[in-house]
């Protein structure tokens, strides 16, 4: 009797295996990018971080910063052209926060009756001398910081507000998580987040003031940064340090770029949360210890290179087998568009949403792609060898599984990068799950920061470290944010800037 059960299975493999055995057709759009797409640059993916644990990344003061922190920091400053890269202060924590310019502490919590995803603290002037020191080391940071009032887009792109502050408006910012887990129950799970359709139905959530905004003029258009999302609110889901939600951590970067976002920052908190994009050490703030990279940091790389062009990118979702509204698609892709050469594509981002223990898939990409290219091609992966893996994940040949510094080490695997010949059209391989990018023009390059910084770092900590117990970030459905970038030739100036926040 359990014959038929047999055939089943049977039945169930072989589609599996002819579906991985399938080759996909990618396939040009139709025409260039318009001028309206927003052009992006190489350091569009940054980093949130919660107000409250700033001293868990960054220490007490400026002779007890990290070295692992700024190793993580530089390697993202090395591919993003010299150009700075994104951090923000924010979070629930910096909504209720107050400055104290003579406070001798980095931080202090001021409520031990405060709700954990909420505890205020104070701060003093130390923590914008480390932030400066941060910059300077690292070869220069962007820096946000945030406080929360509600309000939605497209009502404040209607009523007048975008040309009644147009001359003191630096950026638009939004927030959105995808879910929360607030409650100690969620929706969604690792699923969710390996389906490219959701995650364009996610970046589309704000799509009628995105849409305002692109009828504006692009040398006048005011950016838009979603300056705090992850894989869900309130410190994730369990899944949120697996390699599948890392795929999706390029994949709705690189959307939220072709829908008209200038830049995204992924939130961290302190030690042991799961959608941390790397993780301190257990025990005290800014304790000595064993750093953890999550998968987050790897696609973070990935898009980095993918959008490394001096002349900025304009990206566009491919719809590669109608991944944009077929939920059940595996495969999805991206052209990045030099932005000053608009018929030219710079590279190609192709995603394999199958678990197939990092089995290869074929996709078939044209010569129209590479033209002026010169013909070969490097391609390189992000893989690892299923969805749910946690520390054996690889980009460019290094990993960071194992390491305790935040410095990559070499991998020898499958899915090394690959020279290949493209002048009249390729073929290549894209491990399942994982994505590869294809350098059409150029190959990536990295650099060394260019400055250097008296901070220096160490184990031990001189000040105290405040050390609360856990919070959340910051949830709150449609709110209103006002940003600060620092101007650091300037002590303490600030140019203001007033957005949209969920």
């Amino acid at each position: 009797m359990a014959f038929p059960n047999v055939l089943y299975l049977l039945q169930l493999v072989c589609s599996v295996t002819l579906s991985l055995a399938a080759t996909v057709q990618v396939t040009p759009p139709s025409a260039p990018p318009s001028d309206n797409v927003t052009t992006v640059y190489s350091n569009f993916y940054g980093i949130s971080l919660e107000l409250s644990f700033i001293n868990y990344y960054f220490g007490n003061d400026t002779s007890s910063i990290p070295q692992p922190v700024l190793n993580y920091l530089s390697a993202l400053h090395n591919r993003t052209d010299g150009r700075p890269v994104r951090l923000r202060l924010g979070g629930n924590s910096m909504d209720s926060s107050t400055y104290i310019p003579d406070q001798q502490q980095i931080i202090e919590f001021t409520d031990p009756t405060a709700n954990v995803n909420d505890q205020p603290v104070t701060y003093g002037s130390v923590l914008f001398d480390v932030m400066k020191a941060t910059s300077d080391t690292i070869g220069g940071v962007d820096w946000l910081i945030g406080m929360v009032v509600p309000l939605d887009l497209s009502a404040v792109l209607t009523s007048g507000w975008l040309s009644d502050f147009n001359d003191r408006l630096k950026y638009i910012t939004l927030q959105h998580y995808p879910q929360n887990n607030c409650f100690g129950s969620y929706q969604f799970h690792l699923d969710y987040y390996m389906s490219h359709a959701q995650t364009v139905a996610l970046a589309a959530w704000q799509e009628p003031g995105l849409n305002l905004l692109s009828q504006t003029p692009a040398n006048t258009r005011k950016p838009i940064l979603m300056d705090e999302f992850n894989s869900a609110s309130c410190g994730g889901v369990p899944e949120s340090n697996m390699f599948g939600v890392g795929l999706w951590s390029a994949d709705y970067a690189l959307q939220m770029a072709s829908v008209g976002y200038s830049g995204a920052y992924l939130h961290t908190r302190e030690h042991g949360v799961t959608y941390n994009v790397f993780d301190p050490p257990a025990g005290p703030a800014g304790a000595a210890g064993t750093w953890t990279t999550n998968p987050n940091f790897y696609a973070m790389l990935a898009v980095t290179e993918a959008l490394q062009n001096s002349n900025g990118s304009r990206v566009v979702d491919l719809n590669l087998e109608n991944s944009v509204s077929d939920y059940s698609a595996v495969a999805a892709g991206y052209a990045v568009y030099d932005a000053s050469s608009p018929s030219n594509v710079h590279s190609l981002v192709l995603f394999n949403y199958a678990n197939a223990s990092a089995q290869g898939s074929d996709y078939t990409l044209p010569a129209s792609f590479f033209a002026g290219s010169g013909g070969n091609v490097l391609v390189r992966y992000m893989t690892a060898p299923s969805a749910t893996e946690t520390t054996n994940i690889s980009w460019g040949n290094q990993t960071y599984g194992g390491v305790a510094d935040g410095v990559p080490v070499p991998i020898k695997s499958q899915w090394d990068d690959q020279t290949v010949s493209c002048s009249s059209g390729c073929t290549v391989q894209v491990p399942g799950p994982g994505m590869a990018v294809v350098f059409v023009q150029a190959a990536p390059q990295t650099t060394a920061a260019t400055n250097s910084s008296s901070a220096t770092q160490s184990g031990s900590q001189s000040g105290s470290a405040a050390s609360p117990s856990n919070t959340g970030d910051s949830s709150k459905s449609g709110s209103w944010r006002v940003e600060s970038r620092f101007a650091w030739a300037i002590a303490a100036a600030a140019i203001v800037a007033f957005g949209a926040s969920v």
